[in-house]
Order: structure tokens, then C-alpha cells, then sequence
């Protein structure tokens, strides 16, 4: 008889050990989910606009979020960092890209700085000490904006740490 009860919690200890492996996976799996679709934008603004949302998953390094300052304006989201270090605000306005945009109408034909970034070209429109940047993603416009000057390699960061949110 103490074989067979032997054999009996061997196999019951399997099957907690095999249940307890299962949900420690199942949590994991979920916790993964919520941590992949994290954003510094309020899951509310990404789930109501009727565009893609770029933003970073997590306040880039040296940046904090200015809570309370998101907002979404029909087709304008906008949220607000903060540079830690030199306590400059960048604005960043996401909004759909317009069918008939020409980024040289924007320039008036002149040329503009400009650097290609994983999600697209960013180009530098500053002037008169404040900064204005442009990240054409190609179905999004996203401007960076400051009445500070912020240098660009900042702002290069800014725009490689962006995400697409769907």
C-alpha cells in the first residue's frame, strides 16, 4: 500500500509542479503584453484616435512626462516631455499626415537641415532660438517644438526612441 501512495503523491507533486509551471508562464505572457503595449501617452487617447500614435514607451532617458498635459483635439494628439537636466519642455504634436502635404512648401523651396531616423526623415525648422522639428514618418506628422533651443542630437534621440501605437 505505501508503494501505491508513493506513486500517488509522486504524480500528485508532478501535476502541482506542472500547474504552477503553467500559470507562472500564463503571468509572464500577460505581464509581457501590458509591458510591450505601454506608452507615455494614457492608453485612453491611443485607443480614441483615429490615427497612429507615436510615442516613447517609457520617458527617454533624461526626460520625464509632464502629467496632465496629454491631450487629443480630433486629429492633433500632443503630450509634453521634460528635460530633466535643463528643465526645457518639448511639445510633440502627432497628427495624420495630409494626402496633399509637400515638405517644400513648407520650406518655401529653400533647403532644410534634415537626418533620416528609424521611423523617418526629421527635419530641423528651428529659428530665432526656439525649436521646431518635423518627423515625416510617412503616414504621420510629428512636430517637436520648444521656445527654447534644444539640440539636435536631443531631439534625434527624442525621435528614435518613438513607437507606433495602434
Amino acid at each position: 500500500m505505501s508503494g501505491l501512495k508513493n506513486q500517488l503523491t509522486k504524480r500528485t507533486t508532478r501535476w502541482i509542479i506542472g500547474a504552477i509551471a503553467v500559470v507562472v508562464a500564463a503571468v509572464a505572457i500577460v505581464g509581457y503584453g501590458v509591458w510591450a503595449n505601454q506608452s507615455v501617452v494614457e492608453r485612453q487617447f491611443i485607443h480614441e484616435a483615429e490615427f497612429p500614435i507615436y510615442a516613447p514607451r517609457s520617458a527617454p532617458k533624461g526626460f520625464t512626462v509632464e502629467k496632465g498635459q496629454t491631450q487629443l483635439n480630433g486629429e492633433v494628439l500632443s503630450y509634453v516631455l521634460i528635460n530633466q537636466a535643463t528643465n526645457k519642455q518639448i511639445t510633440v504634436t502627432v497628427q495624420p499626415k495630409p494626402g496633399n502635404f509637400d515638405m517644400s512648401q513648407m520650406t518655401k523651396g529653400g533647403s532644410v537641415e534634415s537626418v533620416t531616423v528609424q521611423l523617418g526623415i526629421l527635419y530641423n525648422l528651428s529659428a530665432g532660438g526656439s525649436t521646431r522639428f518635423l518627423l515625416n514618418t510617412g503616414d504621420t506628422l510629428i512636430f517637436m517644438t520648444s521656445p527654447e533651443s534644444v539640440d539636435t542630437e536631443t531631439v534625434t534621440n527624442l525621435a528614435n526612441s518613438l513607437t507606433r501605437f495602434d
